[in-house]
């Protein structure tokens, strides 16, 4: 049972598999041998149970080719995928280990090629090298935190009687498997036949390997019958396909596929394993029939709307997405993320009928290319309910008898859009820092000058002003002026700068004080209160803003900027994992807080009443706090910067 798929896996090809794995590759040749010759390779169909849940298993399989999953029945009757296997992954080592009854079903997502390892031969491998033995227990450890951590989510959901949503559900749990593929040279008609009798919309062009190279879909073949009627008896398939696809892994989440189609406006979108081979296919009714359909119905709404009062209506329907994604739970990235996308297809639709009211009103297109910013949180994908706005323009140089034209048009453009979005639910930037300030609105060549004199002297408004536009991201109009400035932003940086922001930081302290206890604000409003955002969230935000400025990184969301920042080895993996679970954690206290604040018609604000936390969630306040305060540590002593208050 050396075969899969129609290749051999020959004992060479095995052994270079051991060699490579991270863990495996500890042994000693000699080691690796035995373990090769007294396991047994075993090839297992789609849809079949490697383990069962309540059998007893003794034996490790070391996964080389396929997908398999690991799931659990909760308490409900419902069947919960908790992992996903790869090629490389060890399936059975807990229950090996503890020689208990697995509590855990592992079932084939795709045909699988495994290595059978007799329980007594692991054994003896532990026994004989110990650092395969140290590799293998904290691999192990990883395992469990990540199997009962996702066993206590989904139990939380049912213990708190929250409804469930589909958000952070598998697409290897809701894809649509077998999928029905086409080669590179079948004709038109033989797609357009194979579709209508299995009455499908679309077709995978795979090759021989069956790694997806395309899609077909009806629209495809009606625009190529429309337009070369003539040699429809001559067309294949590589002729009309889409190449540029978007794909997934099956173990990615339901609210990443529906991102990706809300962001690039698709409707199907195939998964594939590690080797790239497809497994399965996601469509837009898979996502409808689980529960997805409110975010594509509110896409639908908001490109529809032909007034800003519509508009304003759609922004209630995304607040109560947000709503159904706190009550599952979902991680802060995952709901701003989401909520992001849905606002800036709000945004952009606003610009499209505010340009539509400008040329009814007799004052025409734009008289030049432009772009329209977002800044601050909106910019870095981090909003939040009580984000105000923070928004500029730039638009291409123009000849000094053009410019008072030019300046006139942008200048009642953006009343209208600054306007459009206060009506939608954006107030309006208590600083002022929008495009209808004609500060935040300019050419090319003007915004450079702005930038020129921040790299000056930066102090008291304008230390503000260039934090916010550092985070500055383009949202509509010509994206090529905004790189521009990015990069030429980037280029001038200089050590003062860096300095100063580091200096900045460290005017506000992380309430936390010497032994770990949260100091609260007792004069704040709300009593016994502290700032998230001012007193934690910033921090984090502020310190990966500032190491990517001086290591060039261009990334705008702070995890965007902490993920770079790791692979730079600015920070570990751990530690850049620590930061985070940290950022996370705050986030969803403020939109926690956000929404209750909402519903029970108390003004939007970042403060959080410590005393009313759970102990679980003063917990979770108090670790996430910390970190924050050795974020803000680690600035300082990396900046030379003296005389804070940590």
């Amino acid at each position: 049972m050396d075969y899969i798929g129609g290749k051999a896996m020959k004992y060479d090809q095995q052994k270079q598999f051991l060699q490579e794995h991270a863990i495996f590759q500890v042994l000693e040749e000699k080691q690796q041998d035995r373990l090769l010759l007294s396991g047994e390779l075993q090839r297992i169909p789609k849809y079949h149970y490697v383990i069962h849940e309540r059998q007893t298993n003794d034996d490790i399989f070391l996964l080389l080719e396929g997908v398999a999953k690991n799931t659990f029945i909760n308490d409900q009757g419902e069947e919960v995928a908790v992992l996903f296997y790869h090629p490389g992954d060890l399936i059975g080592i807990i229950s090996a280990i503890t020689h208990r009854k697995t509590q855990f079903s592992v079932q084939s997502m795709s045909e699988l090629l495994l290595l059978r390892i007799p329980h007594h031969l692991f054994s003896d491998l532990l026994r004989e090298n110990l650092l395969f033995s140290e590799k293998m227990v904290r691999m192990v450890s990883q395992r469990l935190d990540n199997l009962y951590e996702k066993i206590q989510e989904e139990y939380s959901y049912h213990a708190h009687g929250l409804d469930t949503y589909p958000y952070r559900k598998k697409i290897g749990e809701i894809m649509s498997t077998p999928v029905l593929t086409a080669r590179l040279e079948d004709s038109l008609l033989e797609l357009a036949r194979r579709m209508d009798k299995a009455q499908i919309s679309s077709l995978v062009i795979v090759s021989q390997d069956q790694v997806p190279q395309g899609i077909v879909t009806q629209r495809d073949i009606i625009r190529a019958v429309a337009n070369q009627p003539t040699l429809i008896s001559q067309l294949q398939a590589h002729e009309l396909m889409t190449r540029e696809l978007l794909t997934l892994p099956p173990d990615a989440y339901f609210y990443e596929a529906l991102l990706m189609m809300v962001k690039h406006q698709v409707k199907h979108i195939p998964i594939t394993a590690l080797d790239g081979r497809l497994e399965g296919i996601v469509t837009m009714r898979n996502l409808t029939q689980a529960r997805g359909n409110a975010v594509l119905s509110v896409v639908d709404t908001i490109e529809s709307q032909q007034s800003i009062e519509g508009l304003a209506n759609c922004k209630k329907q995304i607040h109560q997405i947000l709503e159904s994604m706190v009550k599952e739970q979902a991680t802060a990235h995952e709901m701003c993320t989401l909520i992001t996308e849905l606002n800036d297809r709000l945004l952009r639709r606003l610009i499209v009928l505010s340009e539509q009211e400008m040329a009814a009103e007799g004052l025409g297109l734009a008289p030049v290319e432009y772009c329209w910013l977002t800044m601050g949180s909106e910019g870095r994908r981090e909003q939040t309910l009580s984000t105000d706005q923070d928004n500029a323009i730039i638009y291409q140089d123009v000849s000094s008898d053009e410019k008072e034209k030019v300046v006139g048009y942008f200048a009642q453009f953006a009343e209208k859009m600054v306007s459009g979005l206060e009506r939608c639910g954006f107030p309006r930037c208590t600083g002022n820092v929008m495009a209808t300030n004609a500060r935040w609105c300019h050419s090319v060549s003007e915004w450079k000058q702005e930038v020129d004199q921040w790299y000056k002297s930066l102090e008291g408004d304008e230390l503000r002003n260039f934090t916010i536009f550092l985070d500055f991201r383009g949202a509509y109009g010509q994206m090529a002026l905004a790189e521009e400035i990015r990069t030429y932003l980037i280029s001038k940086r200089n050590h003062y700068l860096i300095h100063r922001l580091a200096e900045d930081d460290l005017e506000y302290h992380v309430p936390l004080g010497a032994f770990g206890r949260i100091i609260t604000d007792r004069g704040a409003d709300i009593p016994d209160s502290i700032n998230l955002k001012h007193g934690a969230v910033m921090h984090i935000v502020n310190a990966m803003r500032i190491l990517s400025l001086h290591v060039g990184v261009t990334a705008i969301s702070t995890l965007e900027r902490l993920a770079a920042l790791q692979a730079r080895g600015i920070f570990t993996l751990e530690e850049a994992e620590e930061i985070e679970k940290a950022f996370n954690t705050l986030m969803v206290f403020r939109i926690q807080e956000n929404l209750r604040q909402m519903t029970t018609g108390v003004p939007l604000s970042n403060s959080i009443c410590v005393k009313s936390l759970t102990k679980q969630d003063y917990i979770k306040l108090k670790r996430a706090l910390s970190t924050a305060k050795w974020v803000q540590q680690m600035i300082a002593r990396r900046f030379h910067v003296g005389g804070a208050r940590l």
